[in-house]
């Protein structure tokens, strides 16, 4: 991603998912469209949410500053943002009706590649 939010992660640095957002209190603050497509990139760094329409990154979730994430249900997926993200800290709940285990194991290997390096990061799932 460059700077100015415009353009999408490189295909080759990402693993891209179609997500839909399902209201929270915290998507509510950010403006986040109830029911809305979204892509969701899982890079070696962070979380990404981008809005395929306007063709930018809306959010970026940092691997290091989120709290836990799985799935609620088969189709429904969490994230928990720390207070250290730019969202500030709050849950997203995303709606994805394919690869469910792909965007699990997505981010459980970024999350083992970040522990590996300088600093150690705990993650907490949710148990399936």
């Amino acid at each position: 991603m460059n700077n100015s939010g415009n353009i999408f992660v490189a295909e080759w640095e990402a693993q891209v998912f179609d997500v839909g957002v399902q209201e929270t209190e915290t998507s509510r603050r950010l403006n986040l469209e109830n029911g809305a497509n979204y892509k969701l990139f899982v890079t070696k760094d962070s979380i990404d949410l981008g809005d395929f329409n306007r063709q930018e990154i809306k959010i970026k979730w940092p691997l290091k500053y989120i709290r836990r994430y799985g799935f609620h249900t088969r189709n429904l997926f969490m994230l928990e943002a720390g207070r250290r993200c730019e969202t500030g800290e709050g849950c997203f709940n995303f709606f994805i009706d394919t690869n469910q285990k792909e965007l699990k194991m997505a981010i459980d290997n970024a999350a083992y590649d970040q522990s590996e390096g300088a600093f150690s990061v705990k993650f907490r799932t949710l148990r399936n």
